[in-house]
Parts: C-alpha cells; sequence; structure tokens
C-alpha cells in the first residue's frame, strides 16, 4: 500500500514493520481491529490500519504509540535509539 501525504512517500512494501497494537479480541471475531508501525527507508514513521488508512507520526509519536503494542517485530529499543526503555 502507497500514500503520498505532505509530499513524502509512504509505502508499506518499502518501508519496515516495526510493531503491531490490537484491541485484544480474537482475529475472527467482526469489531477485532489492529492497526502496524513502520519506518520508511528515510526514517519517517506512520501507522496502517485495517482499513488502509495510513497516518504519518513523528517520532515522539511514534514512541508514544508503540508503548501501546502487543507485538514487537523488530527490537524496538534499537528501533527508536533509546538508551534506556
Amino acid at each position: 500500500m502507497k500514500r503520498i501525504i505532505n509530499g513524502k512517500i509512504y509505502d508499506t512494501d518499502t518501508a519496515k514493520q516495526i510493531a503491531r497494537r490490537d484491541n485484544g479480541l480474537y482475529t475472527n471475531d467482526c469489531w477485532y481491529r489492529s492497526t502496524e508501525l513502520y519506518k520508511t527507508p528515510k526514517g519517517n514513521y506512520f501507522c496502517v490500519t485495517e482499513q488502509s488508512r495510513i497516518e504519518a507520526l513523528s517520532k515522539a509519536a511514534a514512541i508514544e504509540w508503540a508503548n501501546g503494542c502487543t507485538t514487537y517485530v523488530d527490537n524496538i529499543q534499537t528501533e527508536f535509539e533509546l538508551e534506556n526503555a
């Protein structure tokens, strides 16, 4: 999925998925929702909802978003270059 927001390209095919958040319901529940956090090759962050909505995030907003994640795809401490996570 690819979108251009404020002149920046956000593409799930070229970005790295670093975390995932869901509402805790079973995936076959009609109310199940999930969102995934990505980082572009240029270091921009964005999240993607199941409804294919892309939202650009600042690094600070991405860190705050990641605090509620249920699944980390990679080492989140490394991604955000935190010294004491």
